[in-house]
This record gives structure tokens, C-alpha cells and sequence, in this order.
């Protein structure tokens, strides 16, 4: 991407599928980039530079994202224990007039039990959330158990679940879910 000192966005950029190519010319180096489809060409020369690195990068590990909610509710539905003893998982992505709660269940004693999974620190946006999900269930004769399942929560979220008769579980996204069968590697970027 080309960009000016000033506005954010670039005044060129190179699409996916780019050819580059670095040549020394005279006194000043050209980076070529040619796309052919539709075809376009940008060189852009630099006739003062102060120093030049060039790195050959390797690949060697496979890529590692960071976990998603699905990935912790699936975690959840097949280890339900990892909530709590006795809970058990009975409906995932169920839709409701306020959106779809990420996963429900009852617990030991037949509660029922309203799950949010958040793969990241859960905030009061999470807490607010999933209070609407729980009001869903206002004509339900016993106690709904609303509970947020996240990495962590914020102090003011917490405080505000807590008030609301609602729990916090801490759950980290599950690493061992996050492996492709397709490898990527540095060599589909450029």
C-alpha cells in the first residue's frame, strides 16, 4: 500500500495475486508490482534510502488463531463437565426473539441453564446480552441460571452479573480445535 502524510486511506494499493519484483537501477532502487487481472503496474522508486534489509523467511510452524465461541461452545457440548458436574448441554444457537443464545442446558438439579460464550474479556455489552436472553425465559416457573463463559471478565461486568443473580466461568479458547487440515504458510501471501 501507498500512502501520503496525510488521510488514512492509501492512494494505491497492490490486490492479492501482485508479482513484486526489487531492481537495483542506477543510483536508486525500483519496487515493481504488476497484477494481471486486470492488469496494473506501479513502480515506485526510492532515490534515497538509508538502508536496505532484505530477509529470506521460513515458514516452519503451523498458524495459530486465537480460539472463536464456537470453538468453546463446541468444547462445552462435548466436555460438559468443564462448566460444571452434572450440567448437560441440550441446544446450541437457540434462536430467540433477541438473538441466538450460543448454547443451553440444565444442571443437576434441572435448571435451566443460558450459556454466553465470549472468546475474548467480557464486558458489560456481554453481561446486557445476555440478560435479554435469560428474559426470554421470565414465564419459566423455576430459576434460570444465566451465565457468562469467557477468558475474563471486566470488574464493572462482573459487578453488574452478579446483581442480576447471574454467574461468570472462566474459559480459555481451545487450542487443540484451531488446527487445519490445511496448512497455511508465509508462501500464500506473496
Amino acid at each position: 500500500m501507498i500512502h501520503q502524510e496525510y488521510n488514512l486511506e492509501p492512494v494505491n494499493w497492490q490486490a492479492p495475486n501482485t508479482k513484486n519484483v526489487l531492481k537495483v537501477v542506477n543510483d536508486s532502487i525500483e519496487l515493481i508490482g504488476v497484477h494481471n487481472k486486470p492488469y496494473e503496474e506501479l513502480i515506485v522508486r526510492f532515490e534515497e534510502f538509508y538502508t536496505v534489509s532484505y530477509y529470506s523467511c521460513e515458514d516452519i510452524c503451523d498458524l495459530e488463531i486465537r480460539g472463536y465461541e464456537k470453538h468453546m461452545v463446541d468444547l462445552a457440548y462435548e466436555k460438559p463437565d468443564l462448566i460444571e458436574h452434572g450440567f448437560r448441554p441440550t441446544k446450541r444457537e437457540y434462536q430467540t426473539d433477541n438473538g441466538f443464545i450460543d448454547l443451553m442446558g440444565v444442571d443437576k438439579e434441572d435448571h435451566l441453564m443460558i450459556l454466553e460464550f465470549k472468546s475474548r474479556q467480557a464486558g458489560m455489552s456481554a453481561v446486557k446480552q445476555l440478560k435479554r436472553y435469560v428474559d426470554c425465559f421470565l414465564d419459566n416457573k423455576d430459576f434460570v441460571r444465566g451465565i457468562i463463559v469467557a477468558p475474563a471478565i471486566t470488574v464493572d461486568a462482573l459487578e453488574e452479573l452478579e446483581s442480576l443473580q447471574m454467574e461468570f466461568k472462566s474459559m480459555e479458547p481451545p487450542k487443540e480445535f484451531l488446527k487445519s487440515n490445511k496448512p497455511s504458510t508465509l508462501d500464500a501471501f506473496f
